[in-house]
């Protein structure tokens, strides 16, 4: 019996061990499974197991579905076949209605009933099937529209049943009635439908002359509306509708009757547009905070211009005046770019484009209210003051108009302000002198503010810059030895009278004549001047190349002494007296030597500098 006992307990302590392992697997493949849907268990006993790999939301990327090939189908199907319906559906009435009206089935007032019943029953058909059917809604609404504005049209054009004014009256109650509806059923091709029949409303029905504030006041308020609608549904394209049809209903108004009269409430008008679409591009970007679009860009651009290139012609180019307009546009974008600096400075588009607006037509102010050489100054200031601003803000843009005002000037100094009139020339003490300078010492500021802020460009564009202010510095060169040319010039003139020369061949003096021997003589000074002023130019440029440690200066410098060596070789050893080439021999060793010295003294210092730039 002990022995069965004993038996018995052993029995029992290795069933109860065996449980206690049954029980720590079924707890260990509850945590698998937790793990494998997510969840999560304590942990008592056993040690987990890691759990598997779980990749993160934004590693899985869902292939994009290929657009199905019923898209298309369902598309023209159920969008283009119900306008064109609609378009097929027109003509046949308008066939029945013209072949009826040929025949005399029906009379002028009911054919225009006929044409508004028909256009209201779409307009009913169009909400009615719009909740289901969106696009076939859309086409029969936007097809009861046209078939108003056609009645409206036809009940003064065809039959002159109501007078104009009613008939205007109607067409404007249809543009309206469009717009709700676009608005209320979000519905972009109704109020694009209601546009072009808002715009042509005025042609249609006009009669004689209109009157300036009635058709002028009529787009102001349809444009007021297209901005309303716009803004109200977020549909900004719209806008540029807008400033197309006013823009060309304004055309044909001032070539057909535009008197000279007129010109100021014409310009108030002008100045109404231009404030009505500079708003449609504010109210989006600023106040409701939206990035721009390309076709904000274009508007904006398209209004500023296009306002101020009218009011051009309409006060017939008063530079004066038109000088104002130009600096108060510059101002108002400016005062725009602040604000949207301040309330959108996420709209990037948007804080390049009004900046380059202002700079742009503060550049016009200065051609219409400066004079050619004062334009000059104008720009080369312009050039300096928008370097420093785009430093100051931290805004490269300014930067780029800077670089192409530059290149400005130097086209101005180089195309039209190099020629002086023989009337105008006093040695030093001239216009040329002036601008050259001023223009030179401008470009040269710009440079220095590179230079400061290096490390906040590219190098790219520090080479540019830097090419640009050499250039001005070798126009520097070519304007004094324009003043080295004009001086002889001038005492070639005031040697004697033209008339009173003795001459042969072709006029020109006689080879012994005194003159002629004068002439030669100056001839050949100017020629020594010449060498002398672009050598010590060459010293110059040499030394402040070694005060700025610059080495493109050296280079430039030892470069134009080059230049200056092969014309005293090729022309000054030859054409010159023997008096002449002493001169000029003479002066040119000793500048060289000059050089020469310095290089010699600052070598150590020179390879230092090379060595530390490679």
């Amino acid at each position: 019996m002990a022995n069965d006992a004993s038996d018995l307990s052993r029995n029992i302590l290795r069933l109860f061990n065996e449980l206690t392992e049954v029980k720590k697997s079924v707890e260990r493949l509850n945590q698998r499974v937790a793990a494998l849907e997510g969840g999560h268990i304590p942990v008592t006993e056993a040690a987990p197991l890691p759990p598997p790999y779980q990749p993160e939301p934004g590693e899985i990327t869902a292939a994009k579905k290929p657009r199905p090939a019923g898209d298309l189908e369902a598309r023209i199907g159920g969008q283009w076949l119900a306008k064109i319906g609609v378009l097929a559906l027109l003509l046949g009435v308008s066939f029945f209605l013209k072949y009826a009206f040929d025949n005399n089935w029906i009379g002028p007032a009911g054919r225009v009933m006929i044409g508004v019943l028909f256009g209201v029953g779409l307009l009913g058909l169009g909400e009615y099937f719009r909740p289901r059917y969106g696009a076939y809604g859309q086409a029969l609404s936007g097809g009861g529209i046209a078939v108003l504005y056609l009645s409206a049209y036809a009940s003064y054009g065809f039959y002159h049943l109501v007078p104009s004014s009613l008939a205007f009256v109607f067409m404007a109650v249809v543009t309206v009635t469009a717009g709700v509806l676009s608005v209320l059923t979000n519905q972009v091709t109704l109020v694009g439908i209601g546009i072009v029949g808002g715009f042509l409303t005025p042609l249609l029905v006009a009669a004689g002359q209109p009157s300036l504030p009635a058709y002028f006041g009529y787009l102001a308020l349809l444009d007021v509306g297209i901005l309303g609608v716009s803004f109200y549904r977020n549909w900004r394209v719209l806008n540029l509708l807008g400033l197309a049809g006013t823009a060309l209903l304004y055309t044909l108004w001032y070539e057909q009757h535009y008197v000279a009269v007129q010109q100021w409430t014409l310009a108030a008008f002008l100045s109404a547009f231009f404030t009505i679409f500079l708003a449609s591009t504010v109210s989006h970007n600023l106040v409701n905070r939206k990035k721009s679009e390309p076709y904000d860009l274009v508007l904006l651009a398209v209004n500023g211009f296009g306002f101020f290139l009218l009011l051009y012609e309409l006060f017939d180019g008063h530079r004066t005046g038109m000088s104002f307009a130009a600096m108060g546009l510059a101002v108002l974008y400016f005062g725009l770019a602040v604000l949207s600096h301040e309330f959108n400075p996420e709209d990037k588009r948007l804080a390049l484009s009004l900046p380059g607006l202002s700079v742009t037509f503060l550049t016009v102010a200065l051609g219409l209210i400066l004079e050619q050489r004062w334009l000059t100054l104008g720009w080369a200031v312009e050039a300096v003051v928008l370097v420093w601003l785009s430093f100051t803000l931290k805004d490269k843009f300014y930067r780029a108009f800077a670089a192409v005002i530059s290149v400005l000037v130097l086209g101005r100094l180089l195309a039209m302000e190099l020629s002086l009139p023989a009337a105008e020339y006093r040695l030093i003490a001239n216009p040329r002198v002036l601008v050259f300078a001023f223009s030179v010492a401008c470009l040269s500021g710009v440079g220095a503010l590179y230079h400061q802020f290096k490390a906040a460009v590219s190098d790219k564009e520090y080479k540019f810059i830097k090419a640009i202010v050499v250039t001005a510095n070798m126009l520097a060169l070519v304007a004094l030895s324009a003043e080295v040319v004009d001086f002889y010039a001038a005492k070639v003139r005031a040697l004697v009278p033209s008339a009173a020369l003795p001459t042969f061949g072709r006029g020109l003096p006689k080879p012994d004549s005194q003159y002629y021997a004068a002439v030669r003589s100056l001839r050949q000074w100017e020629s020594i001047t010449l060498s002398i002023l672009w050598a010590l130019y060459a010293v110059g440029v040499i030394a402040v190349g070694f005060v700025r440690k610059s080495r493109l200066l050296r280079v430039g410098g030892i470069l134009l002494i080059g230049f200056t060596m092969l014309k005293f070789f090729l022309y000054d050893l030859w054409g010159l007296g023997t008096l002449y080439r002493i001169i000029i021999s003479i002066a040119l060793g000793v500048l060289l030597l000059v050089a020469s010295f310095g290089y010699n003294k600052y070598k150590d210092r020179i390879k230092g500098l090379i060595q530390e730039k490679s």
